[in-house]
């Protein structure tokens, strides 16, 4: 039995792969596929979802960093993995948010018995206040666009508005969430930067350190910040970062990767931990597993364990590939490449949502050029879901 269940976590370490280097082959996709494998073995099933998504976390950086930088520039308002990539410090960029995923990971499985123990307690009032404190955090990202408010506030409205369109208004629409959050943040970043002219520099792929100190502060602020996410449903990783950065003050280039790196990695992990005790789904992974199984204490023991196998897995997969792939990187044309994975993830969606799928993709893909065209932030596009999220728990 225990070698059957080591093979189903195994596979899913590779499909976690898969998912992570594809643009527009995202692990919930997947995950929908395996639940057919529950009828046969569900427990398998449940630890092939759960060590795909953890490697999906870590691997899906190197796309993300890689793909759909803009021009030098664009310097100043793109994001710090680009910003290096930009350098040649694209591979120490990829190592830093694979610090933070493992080392997060890890602590959030140590702070488990814990967190299990206060959503237990706290499953009386969380729901109460879950739309204020979206609303608060809402309003903050307004306020902190300073001279640009106005562009931001028409960012959020746009994608408010396309959000209740796809998630409430009863069109025959598949995936909504998806479709926009591919828009958003995948397509509206290609073309963008399809749009410039530019070839990346050679990139350094030699030795990696990092002090002792700034490895402590990034993983504990990633775990606060996975914590946060896992705890408020309508939120992402930038979100959590830009909470934390209200809350600490400025944060280093090199910390905030670790801090992304890790938001993701901890947040999937204790989504598994807030459907044990309050039977609650936070992701799409949990969403899955929660059809196959009842998770119990056994259950979630096993869950730890192929978390475990998955963490070490991803950090050791993520940087073989960084290295091959930034090796070669600059010898290609970036621009076809951005081209082909736009192409490619159009086709996606419409295969997975139709032909109303890529109107609401097109639109939310405009909607991410307009928050790029006028540098604010395009997190102000995650209010697609956070304002249908608030409107459900007000009950309106």
């Amino acid at each position: 039995m225990i070698a059957g269940l080591l093979l189903f976590a195994l596979a899913g370490c590779f499909l976690g792969i898969l998912t992570g280097l594809v643009p527009g082959l995202h692990v919930n996709t997947l995950s929908l596929l395996v639940l057919s494998l529950g009828a046969t073995n569900s427990l398998g099933a449940v630890l092939l979802i759960v060590s795909m998504s953890i490697v999906h976390t870590l691997v899906d950086f190197i796309p993300s960093i890689l793909l759909g930088a803009p021009d030098a520039g664009s310097f100043l308002s793109v994001l710090p993995g680009h910003r290096l990539l930009l350098q040649g410090k694209g591979f120490p960029a990829v190592q830093l948010t694979i610090v933070g995923g493992l080392f997060a990971g890890i602590a959030a499985i140590v702070i488990g018995p814990l967190f299990i123990v206060f959503i237990q307690k706290s499953t009386g009032f969380l729901p109460a206040i879950i739309p204020f404190a979206l609303t608060g955090i809402l309003l903050l990202m307004l306020l902190d666009e300073k001279k640009k408010r106005a562009w931001g506030a028409m960012v959020i409205v746009l994608s408010s508005l396309l959000g209740l369109l796809a998630l409430r208004s009863g069109l025959p629409l598949q995936n909504p969430l998806f479709c926009l959050a591919t828009g958003f943040f995948g397509a509206s970043t290609l073309l963008y930067s399809i749009g410039k002219k530019q070839s990346l520099p050679e990139q350094k792929t030699g030795g990696f350190s990092i002090e002792k100190g700034r490895l402590g502060k990034g993983s504990f602020l990633a775990l606060l910040g996975g914590t946060i996410v896992s705890l408020l449903p309508g939120i992402g990783a930038s979100q959590a970062a830009f909470i934390i950065r209200k809350l600490v003050g400025k944060i280093k280039t090199a910390d905030y990767l670790i801090l992304l790196g890790g938001v993701n990695t901890a947040n999937m992990l204790l989504s598994f931990f807030v459907l044990f005790a309050w039977g609650k789904t936070r992701t799409g992974s949990a969403s899955a597993i929660k059809q196959l199984v009842l998770i119990g204490e056994e259950q979630l023991l096993f869950i730890v364990a192929a978390c475990l196998i998955a963490l070490g897995f991803a950090a050791i997969a993520t940087d073989l590939i960084a290295r091959i792939v930034l090796k070669r990187i600059h010898l290609v044309e970036y621009k076809k490449i951005n081209s082909i994975v736009l192409v490619f993830i159009g086709a996606t969606v419409l295969f997975f949502s139709g032909f109303i799928g890529i109107l609401f993709f097109a639109t939310s893909a405009s909607i991410g050029l307009v928050a790029l065209s006028t540098n604010t932030r395009r997190t102000n596009s995650m209010a697609f879901l956070m304002v249908p999220t608030i409107l459900f728990y007000l009950g309106i």
